[in-house]
C-alpha cells in the first residue's frame, strides 16, 4: 500500500494539501469549481493526474483527463422495416448527483437526471436536435440524432446476359420506401407497380434489347435513390451446316448438298454465296427455334453464307459454310510437225482440287497412253494433226476439262497417212504463142521427194499423163500439146501416188496466132 504523503503545494493558483486541493475559478458560480486531487507514492512519484470532481465515479477509480465528457447515444430505428423510425435516447454526463442535468428536445425538455435514457420516441426527417443542459440552462452536449435514413435499393437481373425474346428475373430489395417508379425495357416493367415494394421481391420480363433497368424510390428519410441493372441481350444464336459438304457436278454421286440451320433470338436474316448462287440469295424465311434446311447445286465450290440480325449486342450473327467440288487446270502447248515428219512436241501441264476420286490424265481420249494419276504435274508429249487432245478426268465424279492445242503441218504441206507431207512444186516452161493447128512442147519441172502423178489438161478430150519418180530437187518433164486452134489455158496437177490429198496445180498461157494465106 502506497504512503500518502501530504504536502501543501501552490500550482497554478491551486492550493494543495495532502491528496486534495480546491479551485475556485468564480466563487458566484458553483458549477465553474473544480475539486481536484492529486496522488503521490512513497516516491514522490506522481500516479495520478488532476481531474474535474464532476467526473464523479463510485467506487472511487483513478480518471484522466477527458473521461468525463457528456455524451448522448441513440438506438437503431425500430421497426427494422421502415418508413417510420423510432429511436431509444441516451445520455450521460458524469455530473455529481448534487447537479441534475436535464435532457432536452429542442426547445422543451424531456427527461431529468444526470444520465438516462427515454424512448422509444419518434425521429422526423432529417434529424432532431438533443441538448443536455445544467440546471442554469448552460448546455453541456448536444447531438443532432438521425431521422429515418434514405431509402436503399438493390436491382438485380438473371440470367445476365440473356437470349432474345427470353425473361429475365428482376429481384428487388427496398429498405425505407414510401414510393417506388420502375424505368427502362417495355411496359411489363415500367407498367408494374407492386403494392410494398419494401418486401423483397421479384418480377419475369423480357428485355427488348440491351437495356438499363432502374428502380427509383423515395421515403421519409429522403431520395430519391435509384437502383440499376444493365441486361445484355446476347447476338442471334446461329447454327449452319452444309451435308455432304464435298460434292461434284451434276450427274456425279453426289451432286446436290443439303444446308441446314437452327436460328434463335433473330428478327431478320439474310442469304448470299460467293460465287453467285440464285437459289440462295436475299432474305430467309425463318422461325426462330425451328430447324429448317435447302438443296443447293453449286457450279463450283462455294462459300455459302446467313447473316441474322436481332435486338442483341453485337446485333448481327453470320455463319459461312463452304461446298466443295472439284476443280482444276489443263494446258497443252500447241506446236507445227514438220515435213515428212509425224508428230511435235506439246508441253502439258495439269493440276487437281477437291476431287472425289482419283485424278486421271489421258491423251486421244483414251487410258492408253495414260499420262498420269498424279494430282499435279506435267509432260512432254507428241502430238499429230490427228492425235491432239488431252483430258484431265476426276474416275469420282463426272469432272473432266478437254484441251486441243492447235497442231498443223506447215504452210504448203498436208497430213496424210500420218505424216506432213509437202506439196508439190510445179513450174511450167512453154513458148508463149504458136501458129494455130500447131503443137508445142511443155516442159513442166516437178519437185516432190515422193512417187506423184501428174496430168497436163491442154483442153482436149482426154489429159497427158505421167509420173514423176521421188528426187530431190526440180524433175523436168516434157509434154507435147494437141494441135491447138485457140489460144490455151495449159494446167499441170500433180498428186501424192498414194494420198491423192497431197496435191498442187499450176497454170500456163499460149497464144493461138491465126494462119494467113496469100492471094
Amino acid at each position: 500500500m502506497s504512503l500518502m504523503v501530504i504536502v501543501p503545494i501552490f500550482i497554478l493558483g491551486i492550493l494543495i494539501i495532502g491528496g486534495a486541493a480546491l479551485m475556485a475559478t468564480n466563487q458566484s458560480d458553483p458549477y465553474t469549481s473544480e475539486l481536484a486531487f492529486v496522488e503521490y507514492s512513497e516516491n514522490s512519484e506522481v500516479e495520478g493526474s488532476v481531474v474535474p470532481a464532476s467526473c464523479h465515479s463510485n467506487p472511487k477509480s483513478s480518471h484522466f483527463v477527458g473521461d468525463c465528457t457528456c455524451s448522448i447515444t441513440w438506438s437503431a430505428c425500430t421497426p427494422a422495416s421502415l418508413p417510420g423510425c423510432s429511436r431509444t435516447i441516451s445520455w450521460n454526463t458524469n455530473l455529481n448527483p448534487v447537479y441534475t442535468a436535464r435532457l432536452w428536445r429542442g426547445a422543451v425538455q424531456v427527461a431529468v437526471g444526470s444520465s438516462g435514457s427515454i424512448g422509444p420516441v419518434a425521429i422526423p426527417a432529417p434529424s432532431q436536435l438533443y441538448i443536455v443542459k445544467r440546471p442554469d440552462g448552460v448546455p453541456i452536449c448536444s447531438r443532432a440524432v438521425p431521422g429515418p435514413p434514405a431509402p436503399t435499393v438493390n436491382l438485380t437481373a438473371v440470367p445476365n446476359p440473356q437470349d432474345a425474346f427470353q425473361s429475365i428475373t428482376l429481384t428487388w430489395d427496398v429498405d425505407g420506401a414510401s414510393n417506388c417508379i420502375p424505368s427502362g425495357g417495355a411496359a411489363d416493367w415500367t407498367g408494374y407497380a407492386d403494392p410494398d415494394w419494401n418486401v423483397l421481391d421479384s418480377r419475369a420480363v423480357i428485355p427488348p434489347n440491351d437495356t438499363t433497368y432502374g428502380l427509383t424510390c423515395t421515403g421519409p428519410g429522403g431520395g430519391p435513390v435509384t437502383g440499376s441493372v444493365v441486361v445484355d441481350v446476347n447476338p442471334p444464336d446461329v447454327t449452319f451446316g452444309a451435308a455432304p459438304a464435298h460434292i461434284g457436278p451434276v450427274g456425279s454421286v453426289p451432286d446436290t448438298s443439303v444446308l441446314s440451320w437452327t436460328i434463335d433470338g433473330a428478327t431478320n436474316c439474310t442469304a448470299s454465296a460467293v460465287p453467285f448462287d440464285a437459289t440462295w440469295n436475299g432474305p430467309l424465311a425463318f422461325v426462330n427455334g425451328t430447324p429448317d434446311s435447302q438443296s443447293v447445286t453449286p457450279l463450283s465450290t462455294t462459300n455459302y453464307t446467313l447473316t441474322c440480325t436481332g435486338p442483341g449486342s453485337p446485333p448481327a450473327t453470320s455463319r459461312t459454310v463452304q461446298v466443295r467440288m472439284p476443280s482444276g487446270t489443263l494446258s497443252a502447248s500447241s506446236c507445227t510437225v514438220a515435213d515428212f515428219a509425224s508428230s511435235c512436241i506439246s508441253n502439258v501441264n495439269w493440276s487437281s482440287v477437291n476431287f472425289l476420286g482419283v485424278p486421271e490424265v489421258i491423251q486421244n481420249d483414251s487410258t492408253i497412253p495414260l499420262i498420269s494419276n498424279a494430282p499435279n504435274g506435267s509432260d512432254t508429249r507428241g502430238v499429230s494433226p490427228s492425235d491432239f487432245t488431252f483430258t484431265l478426268d476426276d474416275l469420282g465424279s463426272t469432272f473432266e476439262i478437254v484441251r486441243n492445242p492447235t497442231v498443223t503441218c506447215n504452210v504448203n504441206s498436208v497430213w496424210a497417212g500420218n505424216v506432213c507431207w509437202p506439196r508439190p512444186e510445179i513450174n511450167i516452161v512453154t513458148e508463149d504463142a504458136i501458129r494455130r493447128s500447131y503443137t508445142t512442147d511443155v516442159v513442166v519441172e516437178v519437185n516432190a521427194d515422193y512417187p506423184t502423178v501428174c496430168t497436163m489438161d491442154d483442153g482436149g478430150l482426154a489429159p497427158h499423163v505421167f509420173n514423176h519418180a521421188a528426187a530431190a530437187g526440180f524433175v523436168s518433164h516434157v509434154v507435147t500439146t494437141r494441135q491447138l486452134t485457140a489460144t490455151q489455158i495449159i494446167t499441170v496437177s500433180c498428186e501424192h501416188a498414194a494420198y491423192p490429198t497431197v496435191n498442187d496445180s499450176e497454170q500456163a498461157r499460149i497464144e493461138v496466132i491465126p494462119t494467113f494465106e496469100e492471094v
